[in-house]
């Protein structure tokens, strides 16, 4: 359900994404198993991108602000939690191995920035230590996931009402 109206709570999809056949590559799915288990705001709704298969484009399309969870690949510490750019996630898909689903993901948030509807966005990354065939997350990422949830949270309360968020966008200019 989308909250309508001046000061309405913003709907916020937190989207998991990578794919748990390949150990670390899976950490945005893990996350948001983990935080659906917690009580979220009622205008929260977390989504595992495994789930929703190729067709991202009605999720973006009810979401007001998007909080995606994904790995990065960095020189940094295996585990170590950012909040990079949008532009430098999408540089990083166009040089590394890039799973259809991502590929996907991408195409249809280019989808609705044509259509001219696209919601905030977010991502919220780890950096992988083990990105290979297997099953479950290497210890540095297990570790990780409570500091992602709390990152994830941090979120939840910036420019949770539309207002906010316009007046957010205006300061800007």
């Amino acid at each position: 359900m989308t909250f309508k109206g001046k000061g309405s709570l913003k709907k916020i999809v937190v989207l998991g994404v990578g794919n748990i056949l390949l150990r670390d590559e899976g950490v945005g799915i893990y996350v948001v198993n983990e935080l659906a288990k917690e009580i979220l705001p009622k205008n929260v709704e977390v989504v595992d991108g495994g789930l929703v298969g190729r067709d991202f484009l009605p999720l973006l399309e009810r979401a007001d602000k998007l909080i995606i969870v994904n790995i990065l690949k960095r020189d940094d510490k295996p585990g170590t939690c950012l909040k990079p750019g949008l532009s430098e996630v999408e540089r990083a898909l166009k040089v590394e191995d890039t799973s259809i689903d991502q590929l996907a993901l991408f195409s249809a948030l280019d989808d609705v920035k044509v259509r001219g509807n696209c919601p905030e966005i977010v991502v919220v990354s780890v950096v992988p230590k083990e990105v290979d065939v297997g099953m479950g997350l290497s210890r540095e990422l297990q570790e990780s996931i409570p500091t992602i949830i709390e990152r994830i949270k941090e979120e939840f309360d910036h420019g949770s009402k539309k207002e906010d968020s316009k007046e957010r966008s205006e300061d800007t200019k």
